[in-house]
């Protein structure tokens, strides 16, 4: 009895019925589900993924179109007159080649202590290459002295040479004989005959230098030269106007 009026008690009294009843307050709706409750911060939404799109094949290469056949070039220009000869002589010589040398020129001799001139020729065959050229050969020469005595000379030379462009520089020994006339008489009878004339056997040499004038063709030359002569008791120069001959290789051609 006790126990049910302690409850009794403590049970909330009724809601008073009747006109002074305060109707019910209306009801909150609460956020609907997905949607941020007010004071609260959104979650993060992941970024919507991209498409992919692979990138585009490089473009073709253009088309070759070979060129319009056209009518034929004109053909090639023939050589002017006279460029055969304008190339050097030793062009297309691998090693050496054979060396054909003449002339002739005027020679002014002093023989101890008289003065003599006259007209002298020379031959020579040998071999040149492109650096270095040699022959040996014969000259030989004949004049008079101041006082009309006769002169005979012939000798066998050598001569090394070096070329330098159009200029050729050299030298060689020599081996000569000469004669003179005498200048006295011996009576016979009659007629007074010319003693026997003098006689001289010598050994020498010569310094020369040459220069092509002009090339007749890629082996023939015309050239000047020069030289200085010197033998037992006679010495002199000698210029002649000579023509070389360069061709026929003797090796490696």
């Amino acid at each position: 009895m006790l126990a049910a009026s302690q409850a009794a008690a403590q049970a909330p009294a009724p809601a008073p019925s009747g006109p002074d009843q305060a109707p019910p307050a209306p009801a909150v709706p609460g956020p609907a589900p997905g949607q941020p409750v007010p004071g609260q911060v959104a979650p993060a939404q992941p970024a919507p993924a991209q498409p992919y799109y692979p990138p585009p094949p490089p473009p073709p290469p253009p088309p070759y179109w070979p060129p319009p056949a056209g009518p034929a070039g004109p053909p090639p220009a023939a050589a002017p007159p006279g460029a055969e000869a304008s190339r050097p002589a030793d062009e297309g010589r691998k090693s050496s080649a054979l060396l054909v040398r003449v002339g002739a020129g005027a020679f002014y001799t002093k023989i101890f202590a008289v003065t003599s001139y006259g007209g002298e020729a020379f031959f020579g065959i040998g071999s040149a290459s492109r650096s270095f050229a040699w022959d040996g050969g014969m000259h030989l020469a004949k004049g008079t002295t101041l006082h009309g005595l006769g002169i005979l000379k012939w000798r066998v030379a050598f001569a090394f040479e070096w070329p330098i462009g159009i200029v050729r520089l050299g030298l060689g020994p020599s081996l000569g004989y000469m004669s003179m006339q005498a200048a006295t008489f011996h009576d016979t009878g009659a007629t007074p005959q010319r003693n026997d004339p003098l006689v001289q056997i010598s050994f020498g040499g010569e310094l020369h230098a040459s220069v092509d004038l002009f090339e007749l063709s890629r082996r023939d030359t015309i050239f000047l030269r020069g030289s200085f002569q010197f033998e037992s008791g006679a010495y002199g120069p000698l210029l002649a106007l000579g023509y070389r001959f360069e061709g026929w290789p003797s090796r490696d051609e």
